[in-house]
């Protein structure tokens, strides 16, 4: 008796017993050959997807009544830096203060200056020397000379970069 398989033409369907498809089931034949039995029908595997004789709805989308809300961006605000303003009446940038400098201990080294002048004037400012910005001379690394990141001793951030920023004050301070 030939099976009543759906979606599939071979010539005219004639009803299968229940009896034989349930021994199809039983020794796997219906596995391996791609069919399924559904009630008391065999699917193959097309049908099943729903691509033959009887294939399965799609739903459309309905039209959303929503209005579309926009999505919310970050966006980069340009932040502000401070930068000194002269005071009224003054012209130009605000002068260099060594007593900003002075009663912290070894806080400062010479990289920590704009100049060796400015550098100078703080060694100037307290010639017992906390901050160590001269403790050798051009040539000798231990004897200071009066001269602030003078030496690659001194200051080896600008040593290393053959670079000592002017203005230069070579003008020795008197050591206690």
């Amino acid at each position: 008796m030939e099976p009543k398989i759906s979606g599939k033409p071979n010539g005219p369907r004639k009803p299968v017993t229940r009896r034989a498809m349930l021994n199809w089931a039983g020794q796997g034949l219906l596995a391996a050959t791609g069919l399924a039995l559904i009630g008391s029908t065999l699917l193959s595997a097309d049908v099943q997807a729903g691509e033959g004789r009887h294939p399965k709805p799609t739903k459309t989308p309905k039209p959303s009544r929503r209005t579309p809300t926009a999505t919310p961006t970050l966006t980069a605000t340009p932040t502000q830096t401070a930068t000194p303003t002269p005071t009224p009446g003054t012209s130009g940038p605000v002068p260099f203060n060594p007593a900003n400098y002075l009663g912290q201990g070894d806080r400062y080294g010479c990289i920590d200056f704009a100049s060796q002048a400015d550098a100078q004037a703080v060694l100037r400012a307290d010639p017992s020397d906390p901050n160590k910005l001269d403790i050798s001379g051009p040539s000798d690394m231990n004897t200071p000379n009066g001269i602030a990141c003078d030496s690659k001793w001194d200051a080896p951030e600008w040593a290393a970069s053959f670079y000592y920023p002017a203005p230069m004050d070579t003008n020795p301070v008197p050591r206690p």
